[in-house]
């Protein structure tokens, strides 16, 4: 019994990193497309501006430098974006991973106690509101995730 009992907290731990990594993926992939649709967006204004700007060659050379530099400043706002979504990221993973390992602590030293002290009967009553706690702590941390994610981005 104690065995089906870590069996099943070493599951919800792998199933609260598998979502935590594959939010974080899905996160860094948004922010990765948003940079290469910029990119293109910024380069053909930049040849669009440069084509029509055929007056003189000082107002040409002028509007390519501007857009020039808002395409390095986006491009700078972007790599400073993937680097925060991977710093926030990597920190859900470690708090996911620690809430999962503290959940585990506490299940099995009640399963130990209960059994020690109570008995059986009342075993099937722990391990059902344990299991009841694993599910609400799961959806907690989802719901958390996705807020994280929802809120920087």
């Amino acid at each position: 019994m104690i065995v089906v009992v870590i069996a099943a907290a070493v599951v919800v731990v792998i199933v609260v990193v598998v979502v935590a990594v594959v939010v974080g993926r899905e996160d860094l992939m948004a922010v990765k497309y948003f940079s290469i649709d910029d990119s293109s967006s910024n380069s053909s204004s930049r040849n669009s501006s440069s084509c029509s700007s055929s007056s003189s060659s000082s107002s040409s050379s002028s509007s390519s430098s501007s857009s020039s530099g808002s395409s390095s400043i986006g491009n700078t706002f972007v790599v400073v974006v993937l680097v925060v979504a991977f710093i926030i990221d990597a920190l859900i993973v470690v708090v996911v991973v620690v809430a999962a390992v503290v959940v585990v602590v506490v299940v099995v030293v009640v399963v130990v106690v209960v059994v020690v002290v109570v008995g059986r009967e009342v075993l099937m009553v722990v391990v059902k509101a344990a299991a009841a706690a694993a599910a609400v702590v799961v959806v907690v941390v989802v719901v958390v995730v996705v807020v994280v994610v929802v809120v920087v981005v």
